[in-house]
């Protein structure tokens, strides 16, 4: 599955939005999916924003406030 990242203009934290496929619509693809749930979620001026498999997410959470995406 894929998540989707953005940085926060505000505080420049990083976000992570992710995907709930049960949400998916049966006639969508999984790009519309995401496009869908894209254009819902973050915000038109998020900076940085990269769809990407879910794998790259630490596992750790650990200093889970200073996760920098480049």
């Amino acid at each position: 599955m894929k998540i989707i990242l953005y940085t926060r203009p505000a505080d420049s934290g990083l976000s992570i939005v992710n995907l709930a496929p049960q949400n998916q619509q049966p006639t969508e693809t999984e790009e519309q999916f995401i496009e869908r749930v894209r254009q819902q979620v973050v915000p038109a001026d998020a900076l940085n924003v990269q769809i990407v498999d879910a794998t790259v997410r630490p596992t750790d959470r650990t200093n889970r406030n200073t996760w920098e995406w480049q």
